[in-house]
């Protein structure tokens, strides 16, 4: 009678199905959340790092405009100036060439610069919209974590459904983040480009 009364105790304090597979659904979106969290805060990162090419790419472009402006400046003093009776004619016409080639291979440079900045600002764009993605699909995890966390403790289905649909939500949010199937109106996610930009250009050095 013992043995039977102890084996009963045993089954008794044995979780049931639901209890197990609430147990283990928590358990699985945290690992995804873990995995939503840590590219969420490398596609910030690697943002932050792009940003920094397109400041220093158009930092680059405003000096090729410059050294551009001034060979046309110089080329056009030239052209005036070998127009008029000079014994350095000959001079002023080669130093006339050279500065028109000049500001030639200064323009070519300077719409490659301002082609990179696009580029740098594109892929910056891109990482910044992973990011969105990777937020809102880890907040959504979390919650699906948190609300099976209750139902493990209440032994209740209800906040297990209701976190198994968040966690589905989350992880379709997050194969997007690394897929892009679906692409964010840019203004969900203008405002982090305009602050990692501002952030970065009031940055000691910028």
């Amino acid at each position: 009678m013992t043995t039977s009364t102890s084996a009963d105790k045993s089954k008794a304090n044995e979780p049931s199905a639901v209890e197990t597979w609430i147990t283990r659904t928590t358990a699985i979106l945290a690992v995804v959340a873990a995995i939503s969290s840590g590219r969420w805060g490398a596609c910030n990162l690697q943002a932050i790092l792009e940003q920094g090419k397109v400041n220093d790419t158009w930092s680059y472009y405003q000096a090729k405009s410059m050294k551009q402006h001034e060979a046309e400046q110089t080329q056009r003093l030239a052209a005036a100036l070998a127009g008029s009776p000079s014994q350095n004619q000959t001079g002023l016409q080669q130093l006339g060439e050279q500065m028109k080639a000049e500001a030639a291979r200064e323009a070519s440079d300077k719409d490659t610069q301002e082609e990179n900045a696009h580029k740098y600002e594109k892929s910056r764009d891109y990482y910044v919209e992973s990011s969105f993605w990777f937020e809102i699909s880890f907040a959504a995890l979390q919650l699906g974590v948190i609300l099976c966390t209750i139902a493990s403790g209440a032994k209740h289905k209800f906040p297990w459904n209701v976190g198994l649909v968040l966690g589905v939500v989350g992880l379709l949010f997050l194969i997007n983040g690394f897929h892009r199937v679906v692409s964010a109106p840019r203004g969900w996610y203008q405002t982090a480009s305009e602050q990692i930009a501002n952030d970065i250009s009031s940055s000691p050095g910028k």
